[in-house]
């Protein structure tokens, strides 16, 4: 009878877990909206960009295959693609770092490109903590 109730236990335990993650994003949802001319200068990884009343926070996803370069800027096919790398200082915006395409998706993400193509991040609406000052 001892068995059967550990053997219980560990089965509700396993069944319960395993729908811990049903809600963890495994990349972002369809795609809603593509804004362009958007302000804004990811130059560290922790600034944050609010559009229409909605704050959005830089994040380097824990498994870039489930967030891929979006469709719409892999067309545009330019050099740079990607999260761009947090710099220990920020310098002044170059032409083209401070603005760029938003393309919004389900979920709460939403990928950055700017214009220069030097400036790459993930967004999510998910309020984000950064532990380092640019």
């Amino acid at each position: 009878m001892r068995r059967l109730a550990i053997t219980a236990v560990a089965l509700t335990l396993a069944v319960g877990l395993s729908g811990c993650g049903q809600n963890a994003a495994s990349g972002p949802g369809g795609q809603t909206e593509v804004v362009d001319d958007v302000a804004f200068y990811p130059a560290c990884g922790n600034e944050t960009l609010t559009l229409d009343g909605v704050t959005w926070y830089s994040f380097v996803p824990e498994d870039p295959e489930s967030f891929p370069t979006p469709l719409a800027m892999a067309a545009l096919n330019r050099p740079n693609l990607g999260t761009s790398p947090s710099a220990a200082a920020a310098v002044p915006p170059g032409p083209g770092d401070d603005a760029g395409t938003l393309v919004i998706y389900d979920g709460g993400y939403a990928y950055f490109r700017s214009d220069s193509g030097n400036f790459t991040t993930w967004l999510t609406t998910e309020q984000m903590e950064y532990t380092f000052l640019c």
